[in-house]
């Protein structure tokens, strides 16, 4: 028997069918290779089958996740969220622990990076009224609500505690596992220094699903942003387009998760502006569905400074959409160096470029289709995978 490989899964379902089916697969018989869910809500260990992978739900006690990890010589912690950072800190020893960043494990949670976020508008506008503080739920939330002041002073507290447990958490880590260019941004902003290991994550297929590349007919409306959080930094798009004249097109924004009160703000504003051409989402559609409204559109508008949303923008960039991306996020650093052609908001978004919203050439979709099905094909994806498990 060779080493043992635990991972420690986060339970979203958007991405843990892919995970598992993709490590499951890269994992040789010769290996044990084991799943996990910490469950707050268990009372006792049990099992369930995701993608057809046992998959152990473990109680949220530290006591008993560490007798359970020192049974294995690798953990992988799939994002490192509150719960994982508090087990770091007396996780056993002589094991090596992989992070595989999910994007607001890093982005909200590291001091300066989370002082980065947001645009101009998003600040004045979204940041400096609160409505970028997650809701509060529950009997805080009805506190909050009525003393707004305690909420403050109960997130800067919250966050003095993660600080010190999150620092505490990074020196634990051995090995850091996300596309090259966003590793390196993270020891910059960090300063502590990991072991690097390539993945993409998803595969193509997660993204587009079933849909055949000669059935696709793009609309000519216009898509922004991937959830109702402040990071998508709606306003500073609304601000860029309502330049335009374009009175035929409709704009998509996807609202379906994320912050109550912030996504109240976006459709207020987005009304406001753009009046019936302001298409919110704001329920959750099944993959086909939420591709067909993807489909009406012939440019994806996706302005974090953070990594996010890249299932979306692979999909828009597969589909033929032209693509804006905020140039400050690593994620043009990552399509650059795969020489995916894209646009940045802050350059090539305005009235003076006459090609602004105008679709993206049929010689730039077949060349960007040829890339992205090389490095995100299933076969791609996998052999990433087994390359992370032969480096141990």
């Amino acid at each position: 028997m060779g080493k043992k490989f635990l991972h420690i899964l986060t339970n979203d379902s958007k991405h843990i069918n892919c995970l598992l089916n993709i490590f499951g697969k890269a994992a040789s018989n010769s290996m044990q290779c084991d799943f996990i869910i910490i469950n707050r809500g268990s009372k006792k260990i049990s099992k369930t089958m995701i993608s057809n992978r046992e998959v152990k739900l473990i109680p949220l006690k530290f006591s008993l996740i560490n007798r359970i990890i020192s049974n294995y010589n690798v953990v992988f912690l799939h994002c490192l969220d509150e719960v994982k950072q508090l087990l770091l800190y007396n996780a056993p020893d002589n094991i090596e622990y992989v992070w595989l960043i999910w994007g607001a494990d890093f982005y909200e949670f590291q001091k300066k990076a989370r002082t980065s976020l947001y645009e101009k508008i998003t600040v004045d506008r979204i940041v400096k009224r609160r409505l970028h503080l997650p809701d509060p739920k529950g009997r805080l939330g009805y506190i909050f609500k009525n003393l707004p002041f305690l909420h403050l002073i109960y997130n800067k507290t919250r966050r003095t505690f993660f600080d010190y447990f999150y620092n505490k958490a990074l020196k634990r880590i051995d090995y850091i596992c996300s596309f090259e260019e966003e590793i390196c941004l993270i020891e910059k902003l960090t300063e502590v220094k990991f072991k690097h290991l390539k993945y993409l994550f998803n595969t193509l297929n997660d993204y587009i699903g079933d849909i055949e590349i000669k059935k696709i007919k793009l609309g000519n409306n216009i898509v922004t942003g991937n959830s109702a959080t402040p990071t998508n930094n709606h306003l500073d798009t609304f601000d860029a387009l309502k330049r335009f004249d374009f009175k035929e097109k409709k704009i998509v924004v996807p609202l379906t998760y994320g912050h109550h009160s912030y996504k109240e703000q976006i459709i207020k504003d987005g009304e406001n502006i753009f009046k019936k051409q302001f298409k919110p989402l704001t329920s959750f559609l099944p993959r086909s569905e939420y591709n067909d409204i993807l489909l009406s559109c012939n440019i994806m508008i996706m302005n974090h400074i953070r990594q996010q949303a890249i299932g979306n923008i692979m999909a828009g960039l597969y589909f033929g959409m032209k693509v804006y991306l905020n140039k400050k996020s690593p994620v043009c650093d990552m399509l650059l160096n795969k020489d995916i052609i894209f646009y940045n908001i802050q350059d090539d978004l305005h009235p003076e470029n006459p090609a602004a919203l105008k679709p993206l050439p049929q010689e730039s979709i077949n060349k960007n289709r040829r890339i992205i099905e090389a490095h995100w094909s299933e076969e791609n994806v996998l052999l990433l995978a087994k390359n992370i498990y032969d480096e141990f």
